[in-house]
């Protein structure tokens, strides 16, 4: 039998602040599945190809550029956007967004106009030096609270192009979906620290 008063228990209840603290971190994730993926050039003028295609993100940063528009962008680590696998969602329309989530959230939205992805796998592939683009696809947003404390939350399914090539030319990330979860708050979004 412990006592409460013994050092095993206390150190545990010392630790379980930092325990829960842990757990709370699954508010910032995101992962990009699908079909396939080819990335030319990758690295010594080799190409990537994915499939299927498997990829976490773990740092998500929200950058919030006017009232019509802003950024999510989803890292591996905490390296510098340029030196990082990075996809960016762009939300070209934010009142519309937000409206049609407090209206019906988790309905599929058109992308077009509306919201844009792009991926530059910077760190897997450093040679790759143009992002690929999907301009069309649909939007899931089972969650739009942009306010301190708000999350944003949903998925997006599309295909990536290479802009580079001719449009009638298939698209290199085939069947793709991009799910991610992000809770908003008033810290720094490039270093995490408070302000």
């Amino acid at each position: 039998m412990v006592n409460a008063t013994s050092g095993c228990a206390r150190h545990l209840l010392a630790a379980l602040p930092l325990l829960a603290a842990l757990c709370a971190c699954g508010a910032q994730e995101a992962t990009l599945t699908g079909d396939s993926l080819k990335v030319s050039p990758c690295r010594d003028g080799k190409d990537l190809v994915l499939a299927p295609v498997d990829l976490s993100f773990n740092h998500l940063v929200w950058v919030r550029y006017s009232d019509q528009n802003g950024t999510l962008e989803l890292r591996r680590g905490w390296r510098q956007p340029t030196s990082s696998d990075l996809v960016s969602v762009e939300f070209m329309d934010l009142p519309l967004l937000r409206e049609a989530t407090r209206q019906a959230p988790g309905q599929p939205i058109a992308m077009d106009g509306v919201a844009r992805v792009s991926l530059a796998l910077s760190e897997r592939c450093p040679e790759a030096d143009q992002p690929l683009v999907a301009r069309t696809g649909t939007l899931v947003l089972d969650r739009f609270d942009l306010d301190p404390g708000g999350r944003i939350a949903g998925s997006v399914l599309f295909d990536l192009r290479d802009e580079r090539m001719d449009p009638s030319e298939p698209p290199v990330g085939v069947n793709l979906a991009l799910t991610f979860e992000k809770e908003l708050t008033d810290k720094d979004p490039l270093t995490g620290y408070g302000r």
